[in-house]
């Protein structure tokens, strides 16, 4: 697709795509033609990541996760607010940590 010229915004999903170096690794694709990326779903990981990359662009911004985190991501104006600490920055509560069945 990329090479077709049929991609304009990458969007990579962190969790389906393979973790922290697969969605770096493409991101570093999608730059080697100059394709800008717009992370998709979970901004409280995606936000950390698009500050290691040049062609970031934005994050989609979906709030239900801001329930199960102890200190969700800040958004200003539009603008998501990275966080001051190393690593993502938050945890899960204890109450949302439970077996899925």
């Amino acid at each position: 697709l990329i090479r077709r010229n049929a991609i304009d915004l990458w969007q990579p999903d962190i969790i389906r795509i393979g973790g922290v170096e697969e969605w770096r690794n493409s991101a570093a694709i999608a730059n080697g033609y100059n394709i800008p990326v717009l992370a998709h779903y979970y901004k409280d990981y995606d936000v950390p990541l698009l500050c290691t990359i040049s062609n970031g662009y934005g994050a989609e911004s979906f709030d239900w996760i801001d329930k199960i985190i102890d200190e969700p991501m800040k958004i200003d104006n539009g603008y998501a607010v990275p966080r001051e600490i190393a690593g993502w920055g938050f945890k899960f509560k204890e109450a949302s940590l439970h077996e899925v069945k």
